[in-house]
């Protein structure tokens, strides 16, 4: 608990001034009287409030002289005390506003004016009303609004002027915090720019907003090996946030009101633990469409769109053996989106990162830190277990009646299913056919390990461990591995077992290892670095993004020694230092001029992606997580 500071205090005092001021212009007793009283009401509410311990910070919500501004069907927007700016409204949403409280049933009446400053430097009057309350429509993101406030007294006397500021941002709301009629008009427009066709359009061609679609973002999104732009360093902050604001733009040139709403997954962490997928409004037919889709392909289906296609071409960087869009090692045949809740064969119950995760990434002190957090214990299993492998080589269920003290790593090893067939296809091992022609049966197309095949059932384990070993693909089960003592004057090589079985079992786990990095299954769409074709993947990163806002908004103080600096530039991976250019242009509200392109560096989108930034076209709702607090 802590006191009410001076600045409340005098917040308190400047208001009773403004009423006895109001005072003087009042002839009429009746007025005054009414004036008097609320003077007598702040008096009261002045001496309370000073003896009185409060459990919070003074909020900009509570000062009675203050118009009541907020979006028709939301509630007042909880995270104005976050930002510099005094009041934030909506672009093409109806804001209604009040007049202050200490004006509010007093007799008086009201005119408004709205005005704006154009490009010149003019003021330009945008609307006069009149009223106690009224509604207006705005039109400019990041235009800052002057509302000007004129109070009359009962004999149309001006008694009190009284002025305002707004600033206009899109805001980011929890999907489920949506007005049933924004959901709908926000899956509308999702569905509007998932509407591209099965040609790939290179993932660094000049678009404009309207021209760039879920595939076109397939394309740009995917890369693999050691050194992808926008994964494994801090250009993960940056590019998902521009790859969000993309999508976002294409969809407002659809309807101008719509903006990307977040997921906060700890609620369903909290809510249904393990059974998320089935009992998450998530994955309604009429939002982001089954976690474990029953059609033939296991194509994703929803209300809004019956099938995404994926983008085909045999010339992008990255593509499968059919030529779709998708990882070089993914021999899924589908042209369309696809998603499943099956670890070959195995039940998925890989839990979502609850609140303990995120508040642990919230102590951490330097942004490569914090990066690595939400990376490694927020980001990276999710996009595994929402996409799920179907038709193994191996049947994980099996496996795991015959073998029931390896359930834990099983689902371990299925997350890692290709991670460890990615590993393999580096080395050379893993190979893929060049070419099958679309409609090839999955089973003639896959790709596997030729100079292992023609005697894997002859391979012992310790030989498939040694393998693994080389390929590194043993280190990615530390967790759930010991080095077991060697034998005294023993001359052969001491090899990791796991943890808590049998020698036996363990021997057949890295057998089975070997085999799902030889022979990978049928990857869902969010598997593979084209996961921005699954739709779900939109509302995923902004959770990433609202986490690092709170962080260097840092209103209460929390962060002060955080430090931001990005320790990366000797890096040798493209995209992963301050200084890279990164694929992202015309984000802030430069106008489109394809002869002057500029592509902002990783420093530039650093400061231009800093919540305070008045070119921002975006704030989030709140910075409320009561949920982690029960």
């Amino acid at each position: 608990m802590q006191r009410l500071n001076l600045s409340i205090i005098a917040t308190a005092v400047l208001s009773i001034f403004c009423i006895v001021t109001l005072t003087s212009h009042l002839s009429d007793r009746k007025s005054k009287a009414r004036v008097d009283a609320s003077l007598a009401k702040l008096d009261r509410k002045e001496e309370s409030l000073e003896n009185i311990d409060v459990p919070r910070q003074w909020s900009k919500l509570d000062d009675p002289a203050r118009f009541k501004v907020r979006t028709n069907g939301y509630d007042t927007l909880q995270s104005i005390d976050f930002y510099p700016w005094e009041y934030i409204v909506e672009p093409h949403k109806e804001t209604l506003i009040s007049v202050p409280e200490i004006f509010a049933n007093k007799g008086f009446s009201f005119k408004w004016l709205i005005t704006s400053r154009n490009d010149f430097g003019n003021d330009v009057q945008i609307a006069s009303l009149s009223g106690e309350n009224i509604s207006f429509m705005f039109k400019q993101p990041t235009k800052t609004y002057d509302l000007t406030l004129s109070v009359y007294d009962d004999k149309g006397q001006l008694v009190e002027s009284v002025e305002g500021h707004m600033m206009c941002k899109y805001v980011r709301r929890e999907i489920r915090e949506l007005l049933e009629e924004d959901r709908r008009a926000y899956f509308e427009a999702l569905g509007y720019v998932a509407r591209g066709t099965t040609d790939a359009v290179p993932g660094n061609t000049l678009l404009k907003a309207d021209e760039k679609t879920l595939q076109y973002m397939m394309v740009k999104h995917i890369h693999y090996g050691a050194c992808s732009p926008f994964h494994n360093g801090n250009g993960f902050f940056t590019s998902h946030a521009c790859f969000t604001m993309e999508v976002e733009q294409a969809m407002q040139t659809y309807n101008p009101s719509v903006i990307q709403p977040y997921w906060d997954y700890t609620i369903d962490a909290k809510l249904y633990a393990n059974d998320w997928y089935l009992k998450s409004p998530m994955f309604r037919k009429d939002w982001y469409g089954s976690a474990s889709p029953d059609t033939e392909d296991k194509h994703i289906s929803t209300t809004w769109i019956d099938r995404i296609d994926a983008p085909v071409s045999r010339t992008a960087v990255y593509h499968n053996s059919y030529g779709i869009i998708t990882s070089t090692t993914n021999n899924n045949p589908s042209t369309s989106i696809t998603r499943s809740h099956s670890f070959c064969g195995l039940e998925n119950r890989i839990p979502l990162p609850t609140c303990k995760e995120m508040q642990g990434c919230l102590q951490e002190k330097t942004l490569e830190s914090l990066r690595v957090c939400m990376e490694a214990q927020l980001h990276k299993d999710l996009h595994v277990g929402i996409g799920g492998v179907w038709e193994c080589h191996i049947d994980l269920k099996e496996f795991g009646e015959k073998w029931p003290e390896t359930k834990t790593v099983l689902g371990h090893l299925a997350l890692l299913s290709e991670t460890m067939a990615n590993a393999f296809f580096n080395k050379g091992l893993l190979i893929c056919p060049l070419n099958c022609e679309l409609g090839t049966p999955f089973e003639e197309c896959r790709c596997s390990c030729p100079s292992l095949d023609i005697r894997f059932d002859s391979i012992k384990w310790d030989e498939a461990y040694d393998i693994l070993e080389a390929n590194g693909v043993t280190s990615h089960f530390k967790p759930f591995v010991y080095l077991p003592t060697s034998k005294e004057g023993a001359e052969t090589k001491t090899r990791l077992q796991f943890k808590d079985i049998s020698e036996e079992a363990s021997h057949a786990l890295w057998l089975a290892v070997l085999d799902m990095s030889c022979h990978p299954g049928k990857w869902g769409t969010m598997c593979t670095g084209a996961s921005a074709g699954d739709p779900i993947f939109w509302p995923l990163h902004p959770f990433f993004d609202r986490l690092w806002h709170y962080m260097r908004l840092n209103a209460k103080g929390e962060f002060d020694d955080m430090k931001w600096a990005w320790f990366n530039d000797e890096n040798d991976c493209y995209g992963h230092r301050s200084y890279d250019s990164m694929p992202f242009y015309f984000l802030f509200g430069e106008e489109y001029d394809p002869d002057n392109v500029h592509y902002y560096t990783n420093n530039e989108l650093f400061d231009k992606l800093d919540p305070n930034n008045p070119e921002m076209p975006y704030v989030y709702d709140h910075y409320l997580w009561s949920h982690c607090d029960e």
